[in-house]
């Protein structure tokens, strides 16, 4: 069952950095919630570097990985931002949730 996700959005003055904490239970049904928030952080100024703090969430591993994946391209998915923007999101995550842990685990 997906659950509701708490977000708190944080930037800095200048605005050259915003930081986007992530509660709750993070899986595939819910995950777009959170492209549609960087994507919005994104637009306020676009360029600036945004971490995706999920170390106070769960994360569904296949979920994770993707997170990671769209981090490294520098772009949302395309049904997000059909315009592909850059997006210079970077993903924190608690050690337990990073993909190296996951494959440990199994």
């Amino acid at each position: 069952m997906s659950g509701r996700l708490k977000a708190l959005v944080q930037m800095d003055l200048e605005c050259s950095h915003a930081r986007i904490e992530i509660r709750g239970s993070v899986d595939v049904r819910n995950v777009q919630a959170l492209y549609v928030v960087a994507k919005r952080t994104n637009a306020i100024m676009p360029g600036m570097d945004i971490v995706l703090d999920l170390k106070r969430a769960t994360v569904q591993p296949e979920v994770m990985a993707q997170l990671l994946k769209y981090a490294a391209a520098r772009q949302l998915p395309t049904k997000i931002d059909p315009g592909q923007s850059e997006c210079r999101l970077s993903v924190s995550a608690a050690p337990a949730q990073t993909p190296s842990s996951l494959a440990l685990a199994a």
